[in-house]
């Protein structure tokens, strides 16, 4: 009975943004706004019941529904993927988080800067978008995590459709070539029932400091491998591009412009969870998002960026191979945990877990409903290098058709954004729930006594 956790809403929405980019037809989102603009009638359109709200303006859904059955790769092959940024998705979930708490529904520069200047340097403020979509609970609840693909098709089509906005920004938004990042947020709103955050970026570099302060150029400074001392806050950086090649074999992490003859000439070394570049007496670094166990895998290259006037140096990580099938047992969090009978379920009920909370830094479970006591335990396993699962094995009874009593085992995954540890995750059976919240750990600081290792050339 195997049944492999769904990806989230935020990951739909992506998905659905970059489809539309690349110029193809969503099924699921054409089918939608066909459905909308079936209903239309007398100046106002009926959703879907699941939406439980009125469209006043027909010809919006219309244009939308054009929009998507005709859509096209742009003639410029301008409009690139978005790639998902982690400090965007901070951004956005501090933003949900506030319209949650006051029960707003609007976004002023006077609230809005200061989580981006907490999140980015000031150099990336210069072209950032933002779009908010309220969706009803009714629309959430009816599908469940199972159809996180439909709840993002109601998300998008609402983007598409902008009726509240004359110019259509929130759907010029979706096809801005400019936009490079995105970071996506769903969660409650105590007001209107669901809310989703986007928000989109030219560049992204993560700032490791609160408030941001505006980066210096990159220092020369003489270094002495072991014993240098720690970059200054303005040199560091984050890898948020990361992208998987066509094989699925491998990752590869952007990490700035470089020019093949300055390649030659660098030194690129990794120094605990830190990449640093040297070259001409100048030195840049950038944290990790995922620990490499082994260099072996790992290879710098310079890559080729159309419309770029500079290559660009990237990290090429070969994915960790596993010895098990479904990833490599890391750790055994807790076992043979009891979550009692919930007697006011009907017979047949199987437990399932489903998701409570999910956002780029912390993942919330939780398993509860069965008809009858199940025996789980918790496993962490890595199926990649740059991915951790939480694997829910359990054991409970159900009634046959005869009466008689048989034991049944079963198990479901829930997939992390992130590398985590055993100490990240906290099990806890809370009013006849199992409940578990997964933490993304902390980065690790910087660490100038590490040993240096050199990264080898592609």
């Amino acid at each position: 009975m195997s049944s492999p956790h769904a990806t989230t809403i935020g990951d739909h929405v992506i998905d659905l943004l970059n489809r539309l980019r690349a110029g193809t037809v969503p099924e699921n989102l054409l089918h939608l706004l066909q459905e909308m603009v079936n209903n239309r009638g007398d100046g106002a359109v009926s959703l879907p019941e699941k939406m439980k709200r009125i469209c006043t303006n027909t010809a919006c859904i219309e244009e939308a529904f054009e929009l998507v059955k005709n859509n096209t790769p742009a003639a410029d092959g301008a409009r690139k993927p978005l790639a998902n940024s982690m400090p965007l998705c901070s951004i956005a979930r501090d933003i949900g988080t506030h319209l949650h708490s006051t029960g707003g529904f609007h976004v002023d520069a006077g609230m809005a800067m200061p989580i981006i200047s907490k999140y980015l340097v000031a150099r990336d403020n210069a072209i950032i978008g933002m779009s908010i979509v309220f969706t009803s609970t009714m629309c959430i609840n009816s599908y469940g995590s199972d159809h996180n693909s439909d709840i993002a098709a109601h998300i998008i089509s609402s983007l598409l459709i902008d009726e509240a906005s004359p110019k259509h920004l929130n759907r010029a938004k979706v096809f801005d070539s400019r936009f490079c990042f995105v970071g996506v947020y769903n969660g409650p709103h105590k007001q209107f029932g669901n809310m989703t955050v986007i928000v989109y970026a030219q560049t992204v570099s993560a700032n490791p400091t609160s408030p941001a302060r505006a980066p210096a150029p990159v220092r020369t400074s003489v270094h002495a491998g072991k014993g240098a001392s720690s970059p200054k806050p303005e040199d560091l950086h984050t890898i948020t591009k990361i992208t998987e090649n066509a094989e699925k074999t491998a990752y590869n992490m952007e990490l700035c412009p470089l020019s093949k003859e300055e390649f030659g000439g660098a030194e690129l070394v990794k120094k605990g969870s830190y990449v640093i570049l040297r070259h001409g007496g100048n030195e840049q670094t950038w944290r990790l998002p995922f620990p490499l166990t082994s260099l072996s895998s790992v290879t710098a290259q310079c890559v080729e960026v159309e419309g770029a006037d500079k290559p660009m140096l990237s990290l090429k990580v070969g994915k960790e191979l596993t010895d098990v099938p479904g990833g490599k047992l890391i750790e055994v969090v807790s076992e043979n945990v009891v979550v009692p009978t919930n007697p006011s379920v009907p017979p047949k009920v199987r437990p399932q877990i489903k998701l409570k909370t999910s956002t780029a830094e912390s993942i919330e479970a939780s398993l509860g409903v069965c008809s009858s006591d199940v025996h789980v335990n918790v496993k962490l396993v890595r199926t990649e290098v740059a991915r951790s699962n939480v694997l829910f094995e359990f054991q409970f009874q159900e009634a046959t058709a005869s009466g008689a009593m048989k034991t049944l085992k079963g198990n479901q995954t829930v997939r992390l954004p992130f590398v985590c540890s055993k100490e990240d995750i906290v099990v806890a059976l809370e009013d006849g729930s199992l409940n578990v919240r997964i933490q993304a750990p902390k980065p690790a600081p910087f660490d100038p006594s590490e040993d240096e290792q050199p990264i080898n050339r592609a």
